[in-house]
């Protein structure tokens, strides 16, 4: 096999067409990944081979027939292939050392391309910032592909004596194993059917799942089988050709037919022998809560992912390869029951078709967005769905990827989230169960109309939302999964204390927004001069809240993070937009799933919180102030005029004052060693509660809504004076998945993507220098290699 090796190494480097192919090879690759504007990387803005790979197998599917077209062609036609059949060398020496030495070959032709990575992480902001492990496990994608086009590509050379009937035989079925196969499963008899088996029956699938960076048993021995075939395929079409006995006695074939069996079952078995993610952050391994949602899902989801348009800026590519990613995966995970689909509902229509698609995918909650799209003329706008709709038996639910906020912080937070908007969506989709939440009334709490908009969110993530008017009621249903009890305004009896009381001990969640304070900012008439004082509320709730672990002092919040609010600055109606430290602007600061990348939450008036020792509860703070906040003690003079005399900074000494609070273990009752408050209460008292949760939040208004004067409700959260929308609604909706969804996909915030860009400005300054490097260098090594070895070839044989 050595022998056989050696030969067809020196042959190939002793002409000049094999220099040639490698020559137009580099060049090809070079142009497209660092000249080509549609797939340069440089253009890309990031600092990822994503480009290469994705232009590589086509580069691939030329080069490598052109390698091995002479391999058995030749060899039949000038007769020497039976004459090597007689000498006494094993047929599988003969295959083996040509396959070895086209795929060697091969590699050595791929080598100058480890250049690549090595300019990128010079442009690279800062330099060196790059994934070195994700590129290392998308060149073994690159190299099992070029395994099995190098199998396909002696195939071909063994089917005729012609060179050049030999290539185009390897170029068509090279690409038709690539891409047939992906190009078949879309069609409509397939599609949600047996598409993705028929998928999986082709290389594109299993290659684009290695050049993420993922290595998995099932890729990998997929790549074998075929590889095994084709020179399997090879030795039976010499045999037929009589060359010889010894080219293929049953004896001889029995151990490869096993290991193509062993290889097969592997292969198309729902479970990996080993599976390495090769990425820095993990981003291609979801989490186990995800991986439990889908390996439960026992029905058709159908995925329609409305990201494809042709227009989209680099980012926008970005976000669109990032989802295309996850879906890959989710259909793995759910062997096929989870199937998608990229489409542009746009395409082809006309101004009234473009209208009413826009009108039906924004009721079914699908939301478009204009993006900023760079050209040579400037910049144009162009009309893109960064959301998707998920339908099953059971229903549909829209989601939204993109999040709020803008620029490549939004784009990257919107990637890190992927995993945990897909899986609550398919969660929610296949759940037989939905959790009952009730809004606790009778108290002066926020209405219906108040809390309009987080009651449509309950209800279109499956969790079913209603009023509960506790003073005219027996007890807390059971079946209540959490009450709510937002901004209580008066004062609330010892009997409904009691019920609430008791729902905990068996059991029951309770999340309570309850401000200690009263104060509005409409109060204050928003101008100079305008003030009022903030006095107390008298809920009655202090020895409840401070049994359960938690007091709600009653102070307020001042904070240098704050929201800005507008004030009338002259008689004319003028306002200006000024930081008001009353509204701190509040984001998580621990790795709670919870308050893990989300939205800053709009606060206004909030107190601040102080735990209680406790052995049998667990506290972990979900929102606190920043590190540059101050406290004011009751009674509180808000001022405006403190927006034009801003306090000294002595008045923001203080950080990290807890405003939201969970609570997670065993509760005491209040009521213990205390008389029963309801007459005729028929069920047993308990004093001491099963393991449950609450969640205590200094700030009622956190889950209203704004209203219009026609009773129009606005998004939670959003601020009409910076037509910008926080995370109140977000946060809410984390909590209260966290709170009744025993399986829920929350884990999945925890994943963080790491953001490499290009430094642009190094990119602009350097950009020919290193297009030359990436083209230059690798034609220049090939020619002193030649050189050299001829000329040393020459040497030794003259």
């Amino acid at each position: 096999m050595l022998k056989i090796l050696s030969k067809e190494i020196n042959q190939f480097f002793s002409s000049v067409t094999g220099y040639l192919a490698i020559i137009v090879f580099m060049v090809l690759t070079g142009l497209i990944v660092f000249v080509f504007p549609e797939t340069s990387v440089l253009d890309y803005g990031y600092a990822s081979m994503e480009p290469f790979f994705e232009a590589a197998p086509w580069v691939l599917l030329f080069l490598i027939p052109a390698i091995t077209m002479r391999l058995l062609a030749e060899e039949q036609s000038a007769g020497t292939l039976e004459l090597l059949g007689t000498k006494p060398i094993s047929p599988f020496a003969i295959f083996g050392g040509k396959y070895l030495a086209a795929f060697l070959l091969v590699l050595f032709a791929l080598l100058p391309t480890l250049l690549y990575p090595w300019i990128i992480s010079r442009l690279a902001e800062p330099a060196g910032n790059i994934d070195i492990g994700a590129i290392a496990g998308s060149f073994v994608g690159l190299a099992a592909l070029a395994a099995c086009f190098t199998a396909i590509g002696l195939f071909a050379s063994a089917l005729s004596k012609n060179q050049v009937v030999a290539f185009i035989v390897a170029v068509l079925l090279c690409f038709v194993c690539y891409y047939a196969f992906t190009s078949l499963s879309n069609t409509p008899i397939f599609v949600g059917k047996s598409d993705y088996f028929i998928q999986q029956l082709g290389l594109e699938s299993h290659y684009i799942a290695l050049s993420r960076g993922v290595i998995d048993s099932r890729d990998i021995f997929y790549f074998i089988t075929i590889t095994l075939i084709f020179l399997a395929l090879t030795a039976f079409t010499m045999k037929r050709k009589q060359l010889s006995a010894g080219f293929g006695g049953p004896k001889q074939w029995l151990p490869i037919l096993i290991a193509l069996g062993v290889s097969m079952l592997i292969n198309f078995s729902s479970s990996s022998l080993f599976r390495f993610d090769l990425t820095e952050e993990k981003r291609y391994t979801i989490s186990e809560s995800t991986k439990d949602i889908l390996r439960n899902v026992n029905e058709p989801v159908d995925i329609y992912v409305f990201l494809q348009n042709q227009n989209l800026s680099a980012d926008f590519k970005r976000l669109q390869k990032s989802t295309r990613d996850l879906m890959q995966t989710f259909k793995r995970t759910s062997r096929g029951q989870v199937q998608f689909t990229f489409e542009d509902p746009l395409k082809g229509l006309g101004p009234q078709e473009r209208q009413q698609t826009l009108i039906d995918l924004q009721q079914r909650g699908v939301v478009a967005t204009n993006a900023r799209i760079k050209t040579k003329d400037g910049f144009t706008e162009n009309l893109i769905f960064p959301g998707a709709l998920i339908n099953s038996e059971r229903g549909q639910i829209p989601v939204n990827f993109l999040l709020g906020g803008g620029g490549r912080d939004a784009l990257e937070r919107s990637i890190e989230l992927l995993e945990y908007n897909f899986a609550n969506a398919v969660n929610k989709v296949t759940g037989s169960d939905y959790p009952e939440v009730a809004f606790i009334q009778g108290h002066g709490e926020l209405n219906a109309l108040q809390t309009n908009e987080l009651s449509k969110a309950l209800a279109q993530n499956y969790i079913r939302p209603k009023q509960l008017d506790l003073p005219s009621i027996d007890t807390i249903p059971s079946a209540t999964d959490l009450v709510i009890i937002a901004k209580p305004t008066k004062a609330f009896s010892e009997a409904d204390k009691f019920k609430i009381d008791q729902y905990v001990m068996n059991g029951g969640k309770a999340l309570w927004m309850v401000d200690m304070m009263k104060m509005k900012l409409d109060s204050l008439q928003q101008r100079w001069g305008g003030s009022n004082v903030a006095v107390d509320f008298e809920l009655n709730l202090d020895d409840i809240l401070f049994k359960y672990g938690v007091r709600i002092n009653r102070n307020l919040v001042r904070d240098l993070q704050s929201k800005p609010i507008p004030i009338v600055i002259d008689e004319n109606g003028q306002t200006e937009l000024l930081p008001w430290t009353f509204f701190p602007l509040s984001a998580g600061k621990n790795d709670h799933i919870t308050v893990k990348n989300i939205t800053p939450v709009s606060l206004e008036f909030v107190s601040g919180i102080d735990t209680l020792r406790n052995p049998n509860l667990e506290k972990t703070v979900l929102l606190s102030s920043s590190v540059n906040s101050g406290l004011v003690a009751n009674p509180v003079l808000v001022d405006l005029e403190e927006l034009r005399n801003p306090p000294p900074n002595a008045a923001f000494a203080l950080q990290n004052i807890p405003v939201a609070v969970l609570l997670e273990g065993r509760f005491s009752s209040v009521f213990e060693n205390r008389p029963t408050p309801v007459e005729d209460w028929s069920t047993p008292r308990k004093n001491s509660s099963l393991t449950t949760q609450q969640v205590v939040i200094a700030d009622g208004d956190l889950a209203a809504n704004p209203v219009l004067p026609d009773g129009q409700t606005l998004p939670l959260g959003y601020d009409r004076s910076l037509r910008e929308t926080f995370g109140n609604q977000e946060f809410l909706l984390n909590v209260i998945e966290y709170m009744v969804n025993e399986r829920n996909a929350l884990e999945a915030r925890n994943k963080e993507v790491k953001l490499r860009l290009l430094n642009r400005t190094k990119v602009e300054e350097e950009k020919s220098q290193w297009q030359f490097t990436a083209i230059g260098l690798p034609i220049i090594f090939f020619a002193m290699f030649g050189f050299l070895y001829n000329f040393i070839r020459r040497r030794r044989f003259t």
